[in-house]
């Protein structure tokens, strides 16, 4: 039912998020460029599919676009490889996504909380809460710019005629090794 789409980049937090998406039906690790920490990490989960593309260094967006070409689950997630899904999260996903909306869940970032209003704006969204349906003709690109999670949240909006379900549930945690180090 979900595939959840990782850019990777030789960073050794990709197992822990890894190991937060094992409930997941298909996980496409997608490197940029050769990754020999990430390949080596991949390997150990049996979910989980690895690919390496042309290194592009555009914030995962060609990676991104290059996993949504594979995925074969009726819901896609993305996820960056230093973020976790929370406990129940991709239960979460299954149950409180709809079908033809684009859906935002809330994801916590040290003591912030993305989104905190009702609407699809920069700043208000970020890629560990964003889950489309597997509709690709009603799918934004990733741009491969800064705030490119906003470009793709806002074309694939427009594609589904503006249908977003907010889910008030924290799927995400974002950079949790960091919260660690500053506590």
């Amino acid at each position: 039912m979900l595939t959840v789409i990782v850019p990777c980049s030789n960073r050794v937090s990709l197992r822990e998020t890894l190991i937060s998406t094992k409930l997941a039906e298909q996980v496409l690790c997608v490197a940029d460029g050769p990754c020999n920490v990430s390949r080596e990490i991949a390997k150990q989960f049996l979910n989980v599919k690895y690919y390496e593309i042309e290194e592009t260094g555009d914030f995962g967006a060609s990676q991104r676009n290059f996993g949504m070409r594979l995925a074969k689950t009726p819901f896609i997630s993305f996820l960056d490889d230093d973020d976790v899904y929370v406990k129940d999260g991709i239960d979460k996903i299954l149950t409180l996504s709809k079908m033809n909306a684009l859906n935002l869940f809330k994801v916590r970032f040290k003591l912030r909380t993305i989104w905190d209003t009702y609407q699809v704006a920069y700043g208000n969204l970020t890629t560990g809460g964003i889950v489309v349906p597997n509709i690709p003709e009603k799918l934004g690109v990733w741009t491969g710019r800064y705030g490119c999670d906003f470009d793709f949240a806002h074309m694939t909006y427009k594609l589904l005629q503006e249908k977003v379900n907010y889910v008030d549930f924290i799927l995400t945690l974002a950079r949790p090794h960091e919260q660690k180090r500053s506590v």
